[in-house]
């Protein structure tokens, strides 16, 4: 079937690899922010709690992550990368945006549950990517997708110092819900594949 692509097609498959790295590498960022988060929170002050509590606040998104892949790769497979990963975004901003609101260490775990879809982010953009080549060139498609893994090198750089930086309602406040919800707009925009 991804033998027959046309040259537009072709074309498509490549703008759509782009916009998929680049929202896999957002999402990365989000899933690694909540340890980062958790961790300055703790380091500054804000709240005191033990080892035990921000081992389960750190692991919880990549637990959810991990458990959501199957199933948010089954529903990629019968509705289509663009709707699923579209969806995903949308709906990930929702906790990155009620973070900034939680106050109990409950409001945390439930906002890291959140957190951890963006993990399952990747079997999203794998399933999706690779319809749109064929097989001989799956292979670095898909290499390239993987390259969004630098989401996570992103915010270990950059969002302690953004945390820093900031006040503590901005160290709270994490912005990635709003990039989430302009790549959700690109992925509905975007053409769909006959497949998709």
């Amino acid at each position: 079937m991804n033998h027959s692509l046309s040259p537009d097609e072709q074309r498509m498959g490549w703008r759509i690899l782009a916009i998929n790295t680049t929202a896999f590498t957002i999402c990365f960022a989000a899933w690694m922010m909540n340890g980062v988060l958790i961790t300055f929170l703790v380091d500054n002050g804000t709240f005191s709690w033990d080892s035990s509590e921000m081992g389960w606040l750190i692991g919880i998104p990549v637990l959810t992550g991990a458990i959501f892949r199957l199933p948010l790769g089954i529903a990629t497979d019968k509705w289509g990368g663009r709707i699923v990963f579209g969806l995903l975004l949308f709906v990930v901003a929702v906790p990155m945006y009620l973070v900034s609101y939680c106050n109990t260490y409950w409001q945390f775990v439930v906002a890291g549950l959140g957190f951890g879809l963006c993990g399952a982010s990747f079997a999203v953009g794998i399933a999706y990517t690779s319809v749109w080549f064929p097989s001989h060139r799956q292979g670095i498609a898909l290499g390239i997708f993987g390259a969004g893994n630098a989401g996570a090198a992103l915010t270990s750089l950059g969002a302690r110092l953004t945390c820093s930086i900031g006040s503590l309602p901005m160290a709270k406040t994490v912005k990635v819900g709003e990039p989430s919800q302009k790549f959700t707009l690109l992925y509905w925009l975007s053409p769909a594949y006959s497949f998709c």
